[in-house]
């Protein structure tokens, strides 16, 4: 028999929530950030816990570099000492006390996203598709060409020729074998086409049973979503966004877990009446939530600073990179040309100013006599210490510590906020910012617009 979830609303503050999640043996409490681990320093830095207050509740991989970083040290965990006990427990303690998500990254297909550099070719995430997944010859023949002008005409030709099974299954049995608590099926980025509307509603209902009765792990609903979804601000713009609430309204029955993606935030940045809609959407989808009694939890994946305003507005857990602005960068070796990584200090996440360059970080601790913007554990080492002259390794492990353990503090605010009925308080927490116009994703019908 495969885990089951159940989640149990504790309070509602208007659009927030708070909830007590249980997936088999875990739990998850909610609202509660995410940290996506990019690579083995981030896994290193959740795994060992040494600078950060408080563990992790969850953790997110990227589906095409999973296995690169979890490898050395699910090896090291099968391996025990004279005790009989893992060589690796913190990895152990980990994978088996929190849930675990792996993000299928399927706007890849769309996007002609980087992965690495391999002899002297740039290989993109779709490529780690072909190495990893066990795709037929034909499926990856038309992956391989895809690209926006005719990505309609592509999932068509897939859809027509009968071969999602094999990418359902592939994707599924992927995600399992590293552990996922929350399966997310493989829908492509829903562009509004009529295809990918199509391909929404048919991937998500054909995953959903094999995912609880073969794997034996929980479904979820999984809708990607094109940044444009919410540029369009015709009729048949708002044909789509309905059609989608809709299709949320009618079938969520089924789910626990409805995961969202926004492809990508930034786009719609800098657009009042698209981040409106963004809102409008939101508030939508928490009329469900209501009406359905809160019986499921909204997952927002690769979010940023915006994620937290979200959770005043439906989203329960908001998944954001613990490396947002890169301090890895990709090379080369001249000798074999195989990708390396080239190590800066990276950005650092600002309390009220959002992420910002290791030189403007200098700048505020010099002006603050040495004293970091921040003292958490992670930074508190730092004060009156920090220079150019860091070790960018230490620095590395240190900002990202931070990240984490800022996120964990801001929403830990809204948490205690919403446990004392207060929400208006939640959002004069959220507001220390670094962008005002987050304010445009609060619900419309909050009256807390009138505060600013």
């Amino acid at each position: 028999m495969g885990n089951i979830a159940i989640i149990n609303p504790l309070k509602r503050v208007e659009g927030a929530l708070q909830t007590e999640i249980s997936i088999g043996i875990k739990t998850l409490s909610t609202p509660v950030p995410i940290p996506k681990i990019k690579g083995q320093m981030d896994f290193g830095i959740v795994c060992d816990n040494t600078q950060l207050e408080k563990n992790v509740k969850a953790i997110c991989f990227d589906l095409y570099n999973v296995a690169e970083i979890i490898h050395k040290r699910r090896e090291l965990s099968k391996q025990y000492n004279l005790k009989m006990r893992s060589i690796d427990e913190n990895y152990d303690n980990l994978i088996k006390q929190i849930p675990i998500l792996v993000d299928p990254n399927t706007e890849a297909f769309y996007f002609k996203i980087p992965w690495k550099i391999k002899q002297k070719k740039q290989l993109y995430v779709r490529d780690a598709f072909y190495e990893l997944l066990s795709l037929p010859e034909n499926v990856k023949k038309i992956i391989e060409k895809m690209e926006p002008s005719n990505y309609n005409q592509s999932w068509s030709t897939i859809w027509n020729e009968e071969m999602m099974v094999s990418i359902i299954d592939s994707f599924i049995s992927y995600q399992s074998l590293y552990n996922a608590d929350i399966v997310i099926p493989p829908v492509p980025l829903v562009t509004g086409s009529n295809i990918t509307m199509q391909l929404m509603r048919s991937i998500n209902s054909k995953a959903r049973r094999p995912i609880s009765e073969i794997y034996g792990v929980i479904s979820s609903m999984y809708i990607p979503l094109h940044y444009k979804i919410f540029t369009r601000f015709d009729d048949r713009g708002e044909k789509i966004r309905e059609d989608i609430i809709n299709y949320i309204k009618e079938n969520i029955a089924f789910y626990k877990f409805l995961v969202i993606k926004l492809v990508w935030y930034s786009n719609i940045s800098n657009s009042k009446p698209a981040r409106k809609e963004y809102g409008k959407f939101l508030s939508k989808i928490d009329k469900i939530k209501k009406e359905m009694k809160d019986s499921f939890a909204v997952i927002l994946l690769d979010a940023g600073a915006e994620g937290r305003y979200t959770l005043a507005n439906s989203v329960d857990c908001f998944v954001e990179p613990v490396g947002k602005r890169a301090g890895v960068i990709r090379g080369s070796k001249k000798e074999d040309d195989e990708e390396i990584e080239i190590i800066t200090h990276g950005n650092y996440l600002h309390p009220t100013e959002g992420w910002i360059p290791f030189n403007r970080l200098l700048e505020i601790v010099k002006e603050n006599k040495g004293l970091l913007p921040c003292s958490c554990q992670a930074c508190d080492k730092y004060h009156g210490i920090l220079s150019k002259d860091i070790s960018k390794l230490e620095w590395n492990i240190a900002r990202r510590s931070h990240a984490i353990n800022l996120r964990r503090r801001q929403v830990d605010t809204i948490a205690g906020s919403i446990n004392k009925g207060k929400y208006d308080d939640i959002i004069l927490r959220i507001d220390v910012d670094e962008d005002r116009n987050f304010i445009d994703l609060l619900p419309r019908n909050s009256n807390l617009n009138n505060i600013y």
